[in-house]
């Protein structure tokens, strides 16, 4: 009872501090939601902001675009998602990264850390950021619909967390972005 009790509290203090923001950004208050479920709590993130880039368009960018694409052949295309971890109580037992495809791959693409160092109307071919640390996954055949990737081992903490995902093949992948209904999730 104690730990529900203790949980409960942090999610009114969560959606208090969130209630409470002045911050005229709307996504401030649509990013995060909280859950419950038998003492323990999960955390479900929604995107601060996501792009991709275009190796035949190197000066464009696509952060207002609905969907994020990732491809080797003819064009090469890289996907970045940036999501803002806050401050949790206990440990971080599991991170998913959920993404919601459109367009499917017999050989998906490789999900890496990248720096926090881009915007989401800022970043172009020329200016992207590239992978820090090992690879997180290397996803085989993808239907579409909903795909969890496990990133457990890239979050340590609160604060900006930024996943670079490039292609494996020169079959590729389209997932929805923020700007879709269908937006990407980090679930901790």
């Amino acid at each position: 009872c104690r730990g529900f009790l203790s949980g409960f509290l942090f999610l009114v203090l969560v959606l208090f501090s969130i209630g409470c923001d002045n911050n005229d950004d709307a996504s401030n208050n649509s990013n995060i939601t909280q859950q419950l479920t038998r003492g323990t709590q999960t955390t479900v993130l929604n995107p601060i902001a996501d792009s991709y880039v275009n190796s035949s368009s190197k000066s464009r960018n696509y952060g207002t675009r609905s969907e994020l694409l990732v491809d080797s052949s003819p064009k090469v295309y890289r996907t970045f998602i940036k999501f803002d971890v806050p401050q949790l109580s206990g440990d971080i037992q599991s991170v998913k990264l959920r993404l919601r495809v459109f367009n499917g791959t017999s050989n998906g693409p490789e999900f890496y850390k990248t720096s926090n160092s881009w915007s989401e109307t800022g970043i172009t071919w020329y200016n992207q950021p590239g992978t820090t640390g090992s690879k997180l996954a290397d996803l085989g055949s993808v239907s579409t619909g909903w795909i969890e990737v496990d990133v457990t081992s890239a979050v340590s903490g609160s604060g900006d967390i930024s996943f670079i995902i490039l292609p494996d093949s020169s079959n590729g992948i389209d997932f929805y972005s923020r700007e879709a209904s269908s937006k990407p999730e980090l679930v901790i």
